[in-house]
């Protein structure tokens, strides 16, 4: 008699996480080769450049695209109220849940430029963390053991990818990594945090269907990375002005 494969694993929310990072590596392996020739053409200096902003915006016209094909097929209606929310609560909630999802790929993607991508990752992904101190703040819910067990060693582990010269002293050549890659992959974790915080809340208390939160955050990707390109060519314009 044939054994019954348990394929429950398939379900979990730990396998749903491993593949949120999984996917999130491809993404910045990606963002990184296509970028390169920006970096390599500043000298490393990406942040100065909209190479990264206009991958944010494509990756939030497919996010959209994708979530209101999915709603379509569950027989969801695409309706104001049902894609923007009901209540000014609702409404808040999915405008704060697209703000910190734009801080957290935004900065992140702007970090991936301009720090080792291991490094930038690895800040990136202690977001969750960052949500479990979060949650117990503003939700109370309750922090595991596991979970304390792992700040500590997460600091740690952030402290040996930072390597502050006060511990590690002055590293020479092209060691040292950019203070200012490392805070946005540091704001980008907070912004991620906080994400999760909202998406918690608008997939319990507010019952919003999963593809409704995805497309707040794509619509929000779109919407503040044509305001980030915008102004960094008006800048741009006028610095060249000045010459």
């Amino acid at each position: 008699m044939n054994k019954k494969v348990d394929d429950s694993w398939l379900k979990s929310p730990l396998f749903f996480v491993f593949l949120s990072g999984l996917g999130f590596s491809l993404q910045a392996v990606v963002l990184k080769t296509f970028t390169k020739g920006d970096d390599d053409s500043r000298g490393g200096g990406g942040s100065e450049g909209i190479g990264v902003f206009p991958v944010v915006i494509f990756r939030g016209i497919v996010q959209s695209i994708a979530s209101l094909v999915i709603l379509q097929n569950n027989g969801v209606p695409l309706t104001p109220a049902t894609l923007f929310g009901e209540t000014a609560r609702m409404r808040l909630l999915l405008f704060a849940r697209s703000s910190f999802g734009f801080v957290g790929i935004g900065f992140a993607f702007t970090a991936i430029q301009l720090i080792p991508i291991g490094s930038a990752t690895t800040l990136v992904m202690i977001s969750p963390l960052i949500s479990s101190i979060l949650s117990w703040i503003f939700l109370n819910e309750s922090i595991s053991k596991h979970t304390l067990f792992a700040m500590p060693v997460t600091f740690v582990g952030v402290v040996l990818i930072v390597q502050p010269e006060f511990i590690f002293g002055s590293p020479g050549g092209d060691e040292k990594m950019s203070l200012t890659g490392i805070l946005f992959a540091i704001i980008a974790s907070v912004g991620a945090g906080f994400a999760y915080v909202t998406i918690r809340i608008l997939g319990t208390s507010m019952k919003r269907h999963w593809c409704v939160v995805t497309l707040s955050q794509a619509l929000g990707q779109v919407f503040y990375g044509a305001i980030v390109i915008t102004v960094i060519l008006l800048s741009a314009t006028t610095a060249e002005g000045k010459r």
